[in-house]
């Protein structure tokens, strides 16, 4: 006996700091005889991609507290010319003494060996000013010139100096204006030996690290941010070009899943940590 075609979906819910991760599956199906398989199929998938996601998180923070353990990013900032405040030249470009020259060079390897072990877009050091002291895109280090000295604007600034020592801040999706990529960052401060905290380290991961996580065999499955804004989906469908800065002008909505209907099942995914449901099309 053939039922009315029913999407069935199983979700759960993780949060990455200030970045809420919805993650869910989407089967279409039109016999009743295998809905409950097919859900505990599902769960199973669902919590293996949480868990996915979950370690990726706690390694990238955990690695961004154990990269400033390295002393080199205090000894900088103790320095009596960097404690000094910043110098620039007649063209506004941030100027180092020798000591710090040599600093820099050392932090800059750290940073290099650090981002070569996670998809990370770029990194920086930034201090209380919002200059950055140190920066690497895909890699790459930077020169002075294009150092920026403005990056008090930007949103994780105030927020990463509110933490404490290795504590991680995570800033919800943003467009890179080094890569000009969707992506999310972590930062933690850099604190002295009497609590100050001078700069903070700063690093981009691509948002698309979700939807290189989504390997399914059957079914679809999607990756949703705290807004409802489809961010990944294993039919590969989200587009990776910048086409806007704002997400609901990039990303597809909830509702183009579950048309109008779909805001009470993406309540309900937020109300709880894990559950299924029932949606019915032509029905």
């Amino acid at each position: 006996m053939k039922i009315r075609d029913q999407l069935i979906l199983f979700f759960s819910l993780t949060i990455i700091a200030s970045i809420g991760i919805t993650a869910f599956f989407a089967i279409t199906y039109t016999e009743s005889g295998v809905i409950s398989a097919e859900i505990a199929k599902m769960k199973t998938k669902n919590e293996e991609i949480i868990n996915d996601v979950e370690t990726l998180h706690s390694r990238a923070s955990e690695d961004l507290v154990f990269a400033l353990k390295n002393p080199k990013f205090v000894e900088y900032f103790e320095l009596p010319e960097t404690k000094a405040g910043n110098t620039y030249d007649e063209n506004g470009v941030l100027q180092f003494t020798e000591n710090q020259r040599k600093l820099k060079q050392e932090l800059e390897q750290w940073i290099y060996h650090f981002q070569n072990k996670f998809d990370v877009d770029e990194t920086c050091l930034i201090d209380t000013s919002g200059q950055e002291h140190v920066r690497l895109v895909l890699t790459k280090i930077e020169i002075d010139e294009y150092l920026s000295p403005d990056e008090e604007s930007a949103a994780f600034f105030e927020p990463s100096f509110r933490k404490q020592k290795d504590e991680v801040y995570v800033q919800y999706p943003y467009v890179s204006p080094d890569t000009e990529r969707w992506v999310f960052a972590y930062t933690s401060p850099v604190e002295l030996g009497n609590g100050q905290k001078p700069a903070f380290y700063h690093f981009e991961m691509p948002i698309t690290v979700f939807q290189n996580l989504l390997h399914v065999d059957s079914g679809r499955m999607y990756v949703l941010d705290p807004a409802g804004f489809i961010v990944a989906d294993s039919a590969g469908m989200i587009q990776n070009d910048v086409v806007s800065f704002e997400p609901e002008n990039q990303f597809p909505s909830f509702q183009t899943v579950f048309a109008s209907s779909g805001s009470e099942i993406l309540e309900k995914m937020k109300s709880t940590d894990m559950g299924d449901g029932v949606y019915l099309v032509n029905g």
